[in-house]
């Protein structure tokens, strides 16, 4: 059944569009009108009476789940006899849609805390009573969100391990993703070689397990380390053809290799068995007696679209002029006139640089001291020199309590081991980032529009002398600007590499010597400040020097 918009389901859920095919069936993202919240809704293909108990049994297996990394259900209905699952909406976009955007593979780091997502959601099902095989991990499946967490989505063709087969009419595997038990033997009656093998298969017992969700999250991440779809699992069975990862990724470390190597095993019984198993392998990554010395890589050119360097999330920014400052009197003579300047293309960090982030940066130049002051107001956010890590439960916080000179060295250290030229923005290159839409070809007051709004930012709207940042990315979407940045207004000043000096900008006047010592310009307000600081065209000048809770940094290539 198609569903068109503006149609209500179960007198509740209006139909907003169609989000794609699964194995499951169609699923549509809907609004619910009683909890005003954003939801999907899948349409089951199958929607006899026959299946109709098998069919609520499922939807209650998956209403009992409960992580982080899946999606909830919400609810199930039959409507005009068709059944329908609601679950909960992850904003984010699937992994093979990511790589529309990427001519170069994901980053290791980043390919290894996904691979983790991904692994506790696998034990989390494993480990149910009994255990849930998932059965389709594949990158059309798996959502980024944009706090940079992967979801698994998709349960249509998920079964207990007790039942013997799935729901009849569902699809069974995935080209490149299934192992090669998700075939059935009567498909290969033309492959006598494959058919034998599959009767062999099943006669020894061999069904889908544990070890089959190992074998599509191993080709999962292949996937994102070569942006190639793996040689299906029967075609490598006659004859095997999958490319050595190091071969198309020479990035990829040797735990790493390893871990695949032994999760794309094509015989089930000799393959990696247990998504725990398969974390154990990739271990080695946080191991504190394996901390890496990050690989210093070639460079590479300047990007033309979005990249990820380390797994900072690059956005692309054509290049081109735009309005810079503001006309508005009651600002101060530093942000004004508005006038006309002209930039060349770049990418910008979608978010500011964490405390997880400079750890890293930390971890591999273990002479270069960590963010501390002695004053009071920085308590909270001073790293333990001792330790050298950052304070407990700040991972995902902005790194503050950093000097000028300290954001160009993570810059330098991050440029060696991405091969991207990494830097800090000049102040022009922030604000065409932060406020300009191309497409109404003006700029905005705030990343989000020209009207303050307190729930797209984090700052001092009501003068309550507020001490507290958020995490970065806790108002990405509303807070956004035109190009997808979040955090441009509140929450910490950026660094910038431009020095303090009076308007119309340009870039050729002195403004972007990095030897000179005076003030350097911020930008986007902070916590502590007010709405008007929050402004895109604000600017302050601070001494180069200054280690202040309220300030960190983002970067640019």
């Amino acid at each position: 059944m198609n569903l068109s918009e503006g149609m209500i389901l179960d007198n509740r859920y209006r139909v907003i569009r169609p989000l794609g095919e699964g194995g499951f069936g169609a699923a549509y993202l809907v609004e619910d009108r009683r909890l005003g919240r954003k939801c999907v809704a899948k349409a089951s293909t199958l929607h006899d009476t026959a299946h109709r108990e098998q069919f609520e049994q499922e939807a209650r297996m998956l209403a009992d789940l409960n992580h982080p990394n899946l999606p909830a259900v919400y609810d199930y209905f039959f409507d005009g006899g068709h059944p329908y699952l609601i679950m909960q909406y992850i904003e984010g976009a699937t992994l093979d849609r990511l790589k529309e955007d990427r001519s170069a593979p994901f980053e290791v780091d980043q390919v290894l805390r996904w691979a983790n997502d991904l692994l506790d959601a696998l034990v989390y099902l494993h480990g149910q009573e009994p255990p849930i095989i998932h059965r389709d991990v594949k990158p059309s499946n798996v959502c980024i969100t944009p706090e940079g967490k992967a979801v698994l989505l998709d349960f249509g063709i998920a079964r207990r391990l007790d039942q013997t087969s799935t729901r009849s009419g569902a699809q069974a595997h995935s080209m490149h993703y299934s192992p090669i038990e998700q075939y059935p033997a009567e498909a290969m009656s033309s492959y006598s070689t494959l058919k034998q093998y599959l009767d062999e298969l099943k006669a020894a017992d061999v069904h889908t397990g544990p070890y089959s969700d190992v074998y599509s999250l191993g080709a999962t991440l292949y996937f994102a380390l070569t942006l190639l779809d793996p040689p299906d699992a029967c075609l490598r069975k006659v004859d095997d053809q999958l490319r050595p990862v190091r071969e198309l990724n020479p990035d990829v470390p040797d735990f790493l290799v390893e871990a695949l190597d032994r999760a794309l095993v094509v015989d089930p019984r000799e393959r990696c068995q247990t998504a725990a198993e398969l974390r154990q392998l990739l271990q080695p990554q946080t191991s504190e007696t394996a901390l890496p010395r990050w690989r210093r890589r070639r460079p590479r050119p300047l990007p033309t679209g979005n990249v990820v360097a380390l797994g900072h999330e690059l956005l692309y920014v054509a290049g081109g002029e735009f309005l810079m400052g503001s006309d508005d009197p009651k600002l101060k003579k530093a942000c004004r006139p508005q006038h006309r300047v002209t930039v060349g293309p770049f990418c910008i960090a979608r978010f500011p640089v964490t405390n997880a982030d400079y750890q890293r940066f930390i971890d591999d130049n273990p002479d270069y001291p960590v963010p501390f002051s002695p004053m009071r107001f920085a308590q909270r956010n001073n790293w333990d020199r001792r330790a050298r890590t950052y304070p407990r439960g700040l991972e995902d916080h902005p790194v503050v309590l950093v000097t000028w000179a300290d954001a160009l060295a993570y810059c330098r250290w991050l440029s060696k081991v991405s091969g991207y030229r990494c830097r800090l923005p000049t102040e022009a290159e922030w604000e065409k980032a932060a406020a300009w839409d191309a497409a109404a070809s003006r700029a905005r007051r705030y990343p989000w529009g020209d009207g303050f709004d307190e729930s797209r930012c984090n700052v001092d709207a009501h003068g309550d002398l507020r001490v507290d940042m958020t995490p970065v990315g806790k108002f990405a979407d509303k807070g956004n600007s035109p190009y997808g940045l979040s955090d441009c207004a509140g929450n910490v000043w950026e660094w910038t590499g431009s020095l303090y000096v009076p308007y119309p900008y340009n870039a050729e006047d002195g403004r972007e010597d990095p030897s000179t010592e005076s003030q350097r310009t911020v930008r986007g307000g902070a916590y502590d400040r007010g709405p008007e600081a929050a402004l895109c065209a604000w600017r302050e000048g601070v001494d180069p020097d200054l280690r202040a809770a309220d300030i960190g940094f983002r970067v640019v290539c």
